[in-house]
């Protein structure tokens, strides 16, 4: 049995993201582009300050703490 064709371009289609708001407004696409940077400074911060206290204390104790306290914020 055989699929009739272009059908299985439209189930991709489907499973990706959508990106005509993307093209079309430049709005849009700073406001992408400053999430991603928030994100990714985020991530950045929540690795380097655990690691920046362990190389100062080279205390896994005081790393857990950290981590402890910086997940109420």
């Amino acid at each position: 049995m055989s699929e009739p064709t272009g059908r299985p371009a439209r189930a991709a289609r489907r499973l990706l993201i959508d990106l005509t708001p993307l093209r079309r407004s430049r709005d849009f696409r700073r406001l992408v582009a400053g999430e991603l940077v928030s994100v990714l400074g985020n991530q950045l911060t929540t690795v380097a300050i655990p690691y920046q206290v362990y190389q100062l204390t080279r205390s896994s104790l005081d790393v857990g703490l950290v981590s402890v306290t910086s997940s109420f914020r």
